[in-house]
């Protein structure tokens, strides 16, 4: 997928608050850039109570040319992952539950979260995967940035996470940088390795952000 534009979106929290109406906007903004791939990394849908199929039911619109890939965030453990996942291989997204997948030469691992009341050690599950995306072209999907150093000893190229909002709401920004040990937001290239943490395309509770704009993550592979 060299030189096409992939999206990211991650912690939409689709639920009481954020609804349909709101997903369906989101699938509009998507199809505009034409992408090969929509990565969701995570918490789409926010654990309460609600239509789940009827919450995503607009990703059967995405125009996205290599499909659409899922990693569960701790949001999907509250309402039970298989649940989730589901709900979204019934409109054809490709949940990736600790795997590794070949996209026209480009592996992408999925990492899941700990399911509820688990202690999961993430850099585990990656290392495990390690022998499948290792000196090939790869993308890393995993919730939480805080295991970016271990991701890159292990060969990662890029690496895409969510979950921090940055902050969302004030003090929490700095918060965040302390927690996400400095990958909270934004993109991180060192050396080989390249990691970007979204803010997130929606909000957690109250649908208000003094800690910068949620987004639609669009990124140029080259």
């Amino acid at each position: 997928m060299e030189r096409k534009k992939i999206v990211q979106i991650s912690d939409v929290h689709l639920g009481i608050i954020n609804s349909e109406k709101l997903m369906k906007k989101i699938v509009k903004k998507i199809n505009s850039v034409s992408p090969a791939a929509l990565f969701i990394t995570g918490d789409l849908f926010d654990g309460s109570d609600g239509d789940l199929d009827l919450m995503s039911s607009s990703l059967t619109d995405v125009r996205a040319e290599r499909g659409i890939f899922f990693i569960s965030g701790n949001h999907e453990t509250y309402l039970g992952t298989e649940i989730a996942y589901r709900v979204l291989r019934n409109k054809g997204v490709k949940v990736l539950n600790d795997e590794v997948v070949d996209v026209g030469g480009l592996k992408i691992a999925g990492i899941s979260y700990s399911e509820r009341g688990e202690h999961k050690n993430i850099v585990s599950a990656a290392k495990k995967l390690e022998k499948d995306f290792r000196g090939k072209p790869n993308i890393l999907l995993c919730h939480s940035p805080r295991f970016a150093q271990d991701f890159r000893a292990l060969g990662v190229n890029l690496q895409l996470s969510g979950h921090s909002h940055k902050g969302q709401i004030f003090p929490f920004g700095f918060i965040s940088r302390i927690i996400f040990n400095g990958y909270d937001y934004g993109l991180f290239v060192e050396g080989d390795y390249t990691l970007y943490t979204t803010s997130g395309t929606a909000t957690w509770g109250p649908a208000m952000r003094t800690e910068g704009a949620s987004e639609i993550a669009v990124i140029t592979l080259r």
